[in-house]
């Protein structure tokens, strides 16, 4: 008779250990490869003033120093409405260029790199805030 009153309780003590024994929090690793970079873009920086609701296109040259490789461009903008700002890329045939169309730079060497023209769209929203805004532009390959 004792044995069946205790069964019960192993049995929700057992529920309880590996319910507490299941809880996973959350976990993440990476990956990175660091490269030897032989991609430039020119300028590296300029300043421009836009006008809410205004398109400003950017003519951009990519050098490239080594091999011929494909890539596309990603960016960051900081400033008070960085929301209301964007960024898009297209190449000199009006392609958008992205994560599933990148561009492919011809190779080139340390004394004659190629030189890709890509053309940065930044247009500013007609709610934007007026302000200083900063655009950080990346070349990613993956």
């Amino acid at each position: 008779m004792r044995a069946s009153k205790i069964w019960p309780i192993a049995v929700y003590l057992v529920l309880i250990s590996i319910g507490v024994g299941a809880t996973v929090y959350f976990s993440i690793s990476g990956k990175i490869e660091v490269i030897d970079s032989k991609i430039k873009v020119e300028p590296y920086w300029f300043r421009d003033n836009i006008s809410k609701g205004a398109e400003f296109v950017k003519e951009l040259n990519v050098k490239n120093y080594g091999q011929e490789t494909c890539v596309y461009f990603t960016y960051v903008i900081q400033g008070p409405d960085s929301e209301n700002v964007s960024v898009k890329f297209k190449n000199s045939t009006g392609e958008f260029i992205n994560y599933y169309n990148k561009i492919c730079l011809p190779s080139g060497s340390e004394s004659e790199p190629s030189n890709t023209k890509v053309y940065a769209h930044i247009q500013v929203n007609e709610t934007a805030e007026s302000g200083s805004y900063a655009v950080y532009i990346f070349v990613r390959s993956d």
